[in-house]
């Protein structure tokens, strides 16, 4: 069980107040935009390789405005302990850790907790791992290389937890 099925009626209660209620329009000076003020949503990035961690981390601390909170995890076996306990409103996943390798990683994710959006964020570039990825629910297939511009990767896990918070509230 993870955490967030452990009450998940009271979870999207939370998040359902309309957009107008979540959004102040206090400006960024990065975008000249709108800056939500809502609590920080909880990311688990599961990552074995610590540079990479520290990377994407810092690139949510920099450029995703307090608008998340990164937990990270080194193992397939700590990140399931981790979802079991905590909510969490978004998964980054690598595809190759100690104990898991491919897609089998994101089925066990996936099996485990399927009312968190997951992301794979992989080093893997394989069109046809990409689209089973996203056959099976992964809400995007992200190359590691691909996401060096600045607010590429705040802008997909953002939309990625809307999608599918769409999803669950709509089906």
């Amino acid at each position: 069980m993870c955490g967030r099925d452990l009450d998940h009626s009271k979870v999207l209660r939370r998040k359902e107040k309309p957009l107008k209620s979540e959004t102040v329009s206090d400006k960024d000076p990065q975008t000249k935009g709108e800056v939500p003020q809502t609590s920080p949503k909880k990311v688990l990035y599961v990552e074995d390789n610590l540079a990479d961690a520290w990377l994407f981390r810092e690139v949510f601390r920099r450029y995703g405005r307090n608008e998340f909170q990164v937990n990270h995890e080194v193992s397939m076996r700590g990140a399931l302990k981790k979802l079991s306990e905590e909510i969490t409103d978004l998964v980054l996943l690598d595809l190759t850790l100690p104990e898991s390798l491919g897609l089998s990683t994101l089925f066990r994710i996936l099996l485990s907790c399927p009312h968190i959006p997951v992301v794979v964020l992989t080093g893997l570039r394989d069109e046809g791992t990409a689209l089973q990825a996203l056959r099976w629910g992964a809400q995007d297939y992200v190359i590691k290389d691909a996401v060096f511009d600045r607010d590429t990767l705040v802008r997909i896990a953002r939309y990625s937890i809307e999608r599918h918070r769409h999803l669950i509230q709509n089906y």
